[in-house]
């Protein structure tokens, strides 16, 4: 039941702070996605970051359970190491993390949920680097 509870104040919470949004970068079309964080919400434990981005499709996709449009994600970068990983996955039928989520997904805890490293020149190396300044 607390878990439930949390969750659910974690989603309004996401839901309600859009205007906080920053752009990070594009990837390529025809696939691309638009990448935003939340600088206020950057948590910082030593060497680690956590931080939520939400990823807008500039293309749709089909999904399990219908078009997915937006993301949310929260992410842990080990920014000495360069390692990152997702531990949470929310996804949305509309941009900008709009509508009642299609999907959410918890990976913090989870036995195959292990950092990876950060690809040099990927969008997540760019990502990193913005995040770990």
């Amino acid at each position: 039941m607390k878990f439930l509870l949390a969750t659910l104040l974690g989603l309004l919470a996401i839901n309600s702070a859009y205007g906080d949004w920053t752009f990070i970068t594009r990837t390529a079309p025809p696939d691309g996605n638009d990448f935003y964080y939340e600088p206020s919400r950057i948590v910082r434990l030593g060497d680690i970051r956590e931080v939520w981005l939400l990823l807008n499709a500039q293309t749709p996709k089909n999904g399990d359970k219908g078009i997915e449009k937006s993301s949310v994600l929260k992410l842990k970068f080990n920014c000495k190491r360069e390692y990152y990983d997702i531990t949470y996955s929310i996804t949305y039928p509309e941009l900008n993390g709009s509508g009642t989520p299609l999907k959410t997904s918890n990976f913090e805890g989870a036995s195959f949920a292990r950092m990876e490293p950060v690809p040099p020149n990927s969008t997540w190396d760019v990502i990193m680097k913005r995040i770990c300044k």
